[in-house]
């Protein structure tokens, strides 16, 4: 029996054909729209709170990394440039019919400057960007830096009702703390019980160190429960007989 005799056969390959022709058209049509001049990408939006990044430069920088058209453009391409941006912490880019792309950016915000160059993020990152807000400094390896921007949220409060803050904040390489307060007075609070040798200090501070004032150069709370403290040389000699127990321990200070 020939082919054109057997109806069933003819369909299946009726069928074929249409399902061909169909998915040539397809392709024909995608090729078309992936290359035309026709859909031009004309506007990029940014969106977020951009308070350190420049717009402008992101906005060349998105220019710069679009190519092609609507269909075309590649989104990771524009992602990826935009992310060297210093202070882009995250972006997210998305297309919108029929000529925008959106720009959704997260900045990072600056906790602190790092003492070897940089600031550090709230995530405790270094990276290296320039900003005229005044920040505090923070110094020691780059693994410690989450830990300093966490005691700093910590504290921050603690020391915002006695009307002070944090100037500096020093980690060893051994993980030894020294904070610098917002006054001048120097902290050497060791390496354990960080929040519990502040509040000891600020019990104190009120009462028996703040009428010191600029005499008082540092104040060690390496101690079980008690504190040193040592004045500028003029004031150490005219209170010498008048030293209270907390200001000459009976015992050395404990490992830090």
């Amino acid at each position: 029996m020939r082919l054109w005799d057997d109806a069933k056969a003819l369909r299946r390959v009726t069928l074929w054909l249409y399902t061909l022709v169909v998915v040539c058209l397809c392709v024909a049509g995608f090729k078309w729209l992936w290359d035309s001049p026709y859909f031009p990408i004309k506007k990029v939006h940014f969106y977020g709170k951009l308070e350190e990044s420049d717009q402008t430069k992101l906005a060349e920088m998105a220019q710069r990394n679009i190519s092609g058209n609507f269909f075309k453009a590649d989104m990771n391409v524009l992602k990826q440039a935009l992310a060297k941006d210093p202070w882009v912490e995250s972006v997210k880019v998305q297309r919108m019919w029929p000529d925008t792309v959106n720009v959704f950016v997260v900045e990072r915000q600056a906790q602190a400057r790092w003492k070897d160059g940089g600031l550090v993020d709230a995530k405790g990152l270094v990276f290296v960007a320039q900003t005229q807000k005044p920040l505090p400094e923070f110094s020691g390896p780059k693994y410690m830096m989450p830990k300093a921007v966490a005691f700093h949220h910590a504290v921050t409060p603690m020391l915002k009702q006695q009307q002070m803050g944090i100037k500096q904040i020093d980690v060893s390489e051994r993980g030894a703390w020294t904070l610098v307060l917002s006054n001048g007075v120097v902290l050497k609070l060791g390496r354990r019980d960080l929040q519990e040798r502040l509040q000891r200090f600020l019990t104190y501070w009120r009462r028996d160190l703040a009428p010191l004032g600029n005499n008082l150069v540092y104040v060690d709370l390496r101690y079980h429960d008690g504190f040193a403290i040592r004045q500028n040389a003029v004031a150490a000699a005219q209170s010498k007989e008048q030293q209270s127990s907390a200001q000459v321990p009976t015992a050395l200070p404990e490992t830090e």
